[in-house]
């Protein structure tokens, strides 16, 4: 049998490598335009019913919006009415009065930093921030949660660009409508501390790592480099983030066919950036690791059952649909196993194994830390969770097929979540935090700048003091002990006919003991309860004349 020269069957395999190439080629291209179809038919499900809407807009301001941004901007008008109302109903409680007195004007950074170091175990970001925000705009309440309250509503649009991302634009738009109306980010919101800030970068960090893994480019590694820094000066929980991007970086890397080499090593760039730009926080973690945080209660293994009913107020009918809502996006992305193999470009896949993954490393480890060494799992610390579990909500949203279904499983969520936040919570009404205003509101009134005992929160009621002018003098300390020397007459400063006794936050009744020595020798003139506070005015009892 005759045989091709060898010089032909060589021509022969490299023209077969050819087309087995251009096959490859063809093959992507398909994918890449079966994608860019998806998109188109995504942006038309959302535009239905709205172009003419948009049109109109145009004919009568002479410019148009696309319905996308319509709709969003409307749910973040509603985010910034929800944020903004009652900024100032509640008093600062003690965090927060550590917010303004460690940022205020008259605080040095190295100040503020001595104070992080030793007394407030937190990164600097947001005293920082907020320390330029009392130069600018004056040092008071309203510009302390200002700031929060601006940030919330641009998380509701951070929150809105990640769902699109993993998903597509709708999944972005029902993310931030969950984002607007949930009670947790409201909450954080109008709190002068990080949290809210940990939400901003976490969404912010996460974007970008999806965008990095997708498209390997270097505008993506340098934003999701310094999200990611921003986010670990924000809040020492920000680690479990890190963490949980580590370790989707290895699943989605061993996924990687032609570009591993430089996917790992691009991730590895980023990571070591991260840590060099981390170094001038040792100080602050070495000196948080000193912190009495023997006030953090344990938890046990069903903790998460309670964390998310707080996340969403308390509510006993929101946890029953978002657990149906779970139940159903599950069912939805197991029902092909296969697609498993092709994370990034499959979007549920995609999500579940970027919700799955941060979940459970988000909430695992400081879990484990706390059952293993010390309790350290806090809900408010866990807010890193709730972007996840929000992406799986929105997600299984979008996958109900029926449009009238799912705007309505949506629109049922969005009004069960306001009419919560206003009629049951009565959040704009109730007094939630520690009035520590109003009971040295209380306080000064009198204006006779008698001597005040605060055991526990002296050094956070002084903001207070100064801003109603009481000049009187406070006593710090055991207040069994000043009693005591008030009873004894121990010296001049405790030769009192008249002094206040003030109980705020968690500070505990005096003695029964000493109480029953205080009653016998003094009584009470003026006495006044508050949310977590109490006022008592005492005066020397007058000896009987013969």
């Amino acid at each position: 049998m005759d045989t091709l020269p060898q010089s032909q069957e060589n021509n022969s395999n490299e023209e077969l490598e050819s087309l087995k190439k251009q096959l490859e080629i063809l093959r992507k291209e398909q994918l890449l335009l079966q994608s860019q179809l998806n998109k188109i038919a995504d942006s038309k499900i959302v535009d239905e019913g709205t172009t003419k809407d948009s049109r109109s807009l145009k004919e009568k301001f002479g410019y148009s919006l696309s319905p996308t941004a319509l709709i969003l901007i409307c749910i973040m008008v509603l985010g910034a009415i929800l944020r903004f109302k009652g900024l100032e109903i509640q008093s600062l409680w003690a965090d927060e009065i550590n917010t303004m007195r460690e940022s205020s004007p008259s605080t040095s950074f190295p100040q503020l930093f001595q104070f992080l170091r030793t007394a407030d175990p937190h990164p600097p970001l947001i005293f920082v921030l907020e320390h330029f925000m009392f130069l600018l705009f004056g040092y008071n309440e309203f510009v302390a949660r200002f700031l929060p309250a601006l940030i919330g509503v641009v998380s509701i649009f951070t929150m809105y660009l990640l769902g699109k991302e993993i998903r597509n634009e709708r999944t972005g738009l029902i993310i931030a409508a969950l984002t607007a109306v949930n009670y947790f980010n409201i909450h954080f919101s109008q709190e002068a501390r990080a949290y809210i800030l940990v939400w901003l970068f976490t969404s912010l960090s996460y974007l970008f790592f999806i965008r990095l893994c997708k498209h390997l480019r270097r505008k993506d590694m340098v934003l999701f480099t310094v999200f990611t820094v921003l986010l670990l000066y924000s809040h020492y929980y920000s680690f479990f983030v890190l963490a949980s991007e580590i370790v989707l970086t290895i699943i989605i890397g061993l996924q990687e066919k032609e570009n591993k080499k430089i996917f790992f090593r691009t991730f590895a760039t980023a990571t070591l950036v991260m840590f060099l730009a981390y170094l001038p926080l040792i100080p602050f973690i070495q000196g948080a690791g000193k912190v009495n945080m023997s006030w953090i209660p344990k938890v046990g293994p069903g903790f998460f059952v309670d964390y998310v009913s707080y996340y969403f107020g308390n509510s006993k009918i929101l946890p029953v649909l978002i657990l149906g809502l779970c139940v159903y996006y599950l069912f939805i992305v197991f029902h092909n196993t296969d697609r498993f193999r092709k994370i990034k470009s499959n979007p549920n896949v995609l999500s579940f194994v970027f919700a799955i993954t941060t979940i459970t490393l988000c909430w695992g480890i400081p879990f484990l830390r706390s059952v293993l060494v010390a309790p350290m799992l806090q809900a408010r610390y866990s807010i890193i969770v709730l972007p996840p579990i929000l992406i799986v909500m929105a997600c299984s949203i979008d996958m109900l097929r029926e449009k009238y279904t799912r705007n309505g499983v949506l629109a049922v969520f969005l009004i069960l979540s306001v009419y919560h936040l206003f009629f049951i919570r009565l959040f704009y009404q109730y007094k939630f935090k520690s009035q520590f205003r109003e009971v040295t509101a209380f306080i000064a009134a009198d204006k006779k700048n008698y001597p005040l005992i605060n055991e526990g929160t002296a050094w956070h009621q002084q903001y207070y003091l100064d801003k109603f002018n009481y000049t009187g003098p406070v006593l710090s300390g055991k207040k069994e002990d000043i009693i005591d020397s008030i009873l004894q007459k121990t010296s001049k400063k405790y030769d009192l006919d008249t002094f206040w006794l003030v109980r705020i936050f968690y500070d505990k009744p005096l003695d029964s003991t000493k109480q029953k020595e205080l009653d016998t020798a003094y009584t009470i003139i003026k006495d006044s309860s508050f949310f977590e506070a109490r006022a008592q005015l005492y005066s020397k009892k007058k000896k009987d004349t013969p």
